[in-house]
């Protein structure tokens, strides 16, 4: 949903940038809230309904995060800078465009807006797509990667869940995100 949470995204919005369609950071967020929200129960309960869960309860989970925070005690001096140093990053990285600060842009869109599409709504959904397969398979993102590479997972099996992943994002990001890029007017 947001352009900083993928290390494509900012490729994808430089690459819009350099055929002539700028995306803000708010401009995305914008047009991926909807889409996003909608995935965000669905591809889990699919997910859960294709690759059963072992565990599905686990009521000593928040006293055990309780437990390990009290061991940990409070945070150091060190810690607090490091939180501050990421919340001033992250506003500043938000705000990059009120500030001028450039973060980098969009993948494929030559060939969309060659086509016809509105160059904005082209943009958006090529920078879309790049976040939507990371889980395609086992080389399509470095999540994935690891992945497969603790033997947790057969190729197999992460190929047909990545296939039945991405019709299901396909389905939700191009009608709901689609609808919602209309409604806002993106394209």
């Amino acid at each position: 949903m947001f352009l900083t949470a993928m290390a494509g995204n900012p490729v994808a919005q430089q690459s819009a940038r350099d055929l002539g369609v700028e995306i803000s950071w708010v401009g995305w967020a914008s047009a991926a809230v909807v889409p996003g929200l909608v995935s965000l129960p669905v591809v889990p309960w699919v997910m859960s309904k294709i690759y059963r869960p072992t565990v599905v309860k686990t009521p000593e989970a928040g006293e055990a995060a309780r437990a390990q925070l009290r061991e940990s005690g409070p945070m150091s001096r060190r810690e607090w800078i490091m939180a501050s140093t990421f919340v001033l990053l992250l506003i500043l990285w938000c705000l990059g465009d009120v500030l001028n600060i450039d973060a980098t842009t969009a993948a494929f869109a030559g060939a969309a807006i060659a086509t016809g599409a509105p160059p904005l709504f082209a943009a958006l959904v090529f920078g879309f797509i790049g976040s939507l397969f990371g889980g395609l398979a086992h080389d399509s993102s470095g999540p994935a990667g690891v992945i497969y590479g603790s033997g947790y997972v057969k190729t197999s099996e992460l190929f047909r869940i990545g296939f039945v992943m991405s019709i299901v994002n396909i389905a939700i990001w191009t009608s709901v995100g689609g609808l919602w890029m209309k409604v806002i007017g993106v394209w």
